[in-house]
């Protein structure tokens, strides 16, 4: 995990001489007026050893953007929860993934007492 200011992420995407950033949600930050994706802020920012799986603000000190970098992440969330279609667990598991397994790739899903289990892991070629 990398954290950085949000004048570090707009001056870095091309916004400077800005008197005021803000955090816009936990995804964006806002550059006097200009929005500023942190995921793609966090695209430019790779990791040599591990993937990307998600670019947010930081939820203790709200003026910090984090970039996160994992092999793998395992995603719990119940099946009473909004964002989850438990009908259609491998779509709902693709759904996710956009915002908490970006750099990775879906393994596989399963339910088990009300609770969608997602898997993602970084591709790597075995050499075979």
């Amino acid at each position: 995990m990398k954290t950085y200011t949000f004048r570090e992420v707009c001056k870095s995407m091309g916004i400077e001489n800005n008197l005021l950033e803000s955090a816009v949600g936990m995804t964006e930050v806002d550059c006097t007026s200009r929005k500023v994706s942190i995921l793609d802020f966090c695209k430019k920012r790779k990791s040599s050893q591990k993937p990307l799986i998600r670019g947010r603000v930081d939820s203790l000190d709200r003026t910090k953007a984090l970039c996160e970098f994992a092999e793998s992440v395992v995603l719990r969330i119940s099946c009473d929860d909004k964002s989850v279609d438990c009908k259609n667990k491998k779509q709902s598991c693709l759904n996710l993934r956009a915002v908490f397994a970006y750099g990775l790739d879906f393994h596989y899903s399963k339910i088990d007492k009300s609770i969608l289990s997602c898997f993602y892991t970084a591709s790597k070629d075995l050499g075979l």
